[in-house]
């Protein structure tokens, strides 16, 4: 009986330009409300800006409930991700954080919401060689 193997869908790789950022952002000059934000129910509970003792979706401790709930959506660098909520759409960066403190190095995650325009921004600002499109998610590659 022959196996079963599921292939792995290949990605799609995108130059990396203003259109392609475009793509993974969405219109820059279109905002979420406060409005959006306090009907969604993911992120009505996370603040505009918040440290983090562990990664959204890693390990639990001291890590909110909503920030767990969101998705990868773009992998920038190892230290910097773009999440997406899965409700509203609403972005946020995620940025880690490590200090070092009598030779161990304590994790920390800064989770900040980003208005598209602000996203986008940071974005161009990658200069990365190419963008992979892996499922849902976007893959910088340096």
């Amino acid at each position: 009986m022959a196996e079963d193997h599921k292939t792995q869908p290949v990605p799609r790789v995108y130059p990396f330009s203003r259109e392609t950022v475009f793509l993974i952002v969405g219109d820059p000059e279109v905002a979420i409300s406060r409005t959006t934000l306090s009907i969604c129910e993911v992120c009505n509970a996370i603040p505009d800006a918040v440290n983090l003792t562990a990664e959204p979706g890693g390990q639990r401790d001291g890590v909110l409930d909503s920030a767990a709930r969101l998705k990868d959506h773009a992998e920038i660098k190892g230290s910097l991700k773009l999440l997406r909520c899965p409700v509203c759409g609403c972005l946020y960066k995620l940025e880690r954080k490590t200090e070092f403190l009598l030779g161990a190095g304590e994790k920390e995650w800064a989770l900040t919401r980003l208005q598209r325009g602000d996203a986008f921004e940071l974005l161009l600002g990658q200069q990365a060689k190419a963008v992979l499109k892996r499922d849902d998610k976007w893959v910088f590659e340096w």
